[in-house]
């Protein structure tokens, strides 16, 4: 995309995207009861580096969906793949961003309109596991949301999860 294309949108043209991670508190974020229950790979990062945030749908070819638990199974049998899934400290860094400008950025530059943040498991008050979301709206707006783990939905290549190209810094 050229700078031009990059001004015109209202972007900034300083690259890269950093982004400052805090550690997630769901009971904050979320509400109360909402507890972290797993992390698929801790990451000790303190910066988010946005320009390294790839997506990838875990379906074969000829499937349109698979079930919650087959999608989690399979992003875990890929670890060795060696990139880190983004979590809910990442997908709370990029949606609480004044103006969510690595967001539209992310859009504008590598097409993602929703991502999910499959590094963290969390559960809900009831027990329900899910993950924390990322999803562009038709007026181009973000927000978020609780994706749940249930198998009555199945996952598709709506929600691409979200990843690191390499480990950023």
């Amino acid at each position: 995309m050229s700078t031009k294309k990059i001004v015109e949108d209202g972007l900034p043209t300083t690259q890269p995207y950093f982004l400052p991670l805090k550690p997630f508190d769901p009971e904050k974020f979320l509400g109360v009861g909402w507890k972290v229950i797993e992390v698929l790979h801790p990451r000790t990062d303190s910066i988010l580096d946005a320009t390294k945030i790839i997506t990838k749908v875990y379906l074969q070819p000829g499937e349109r969906w698979i079930t919650a638990d087959e999608h989690l199974h399979r992003i875990k049998a890929s670890a060795a793949d060696c990139k880190p899934q983004l979590g809910a400290a990442d997908g709370r860094a990029l949606y609480e961003e004044e103006g969510r400008v690595t967001l539209r950025w992310l859009n504008k530059t590598k097409g993602i309109k929703s991502l999910s943040c499959w590094n963290t498991i969390l559960q809900d008050p009831a027990g329900h596991r899910s993950v924390l979301c990322l999803d562009q709206d038709s007026d181009g707006s973000w927000r978020w949301e609780r994706c749940y783990l249930i198998d009555v939905h199945g996952w598709d290549a709506s929600y691409p999860a979200g990843l690191l190209d390499e480990v950023s810094l």
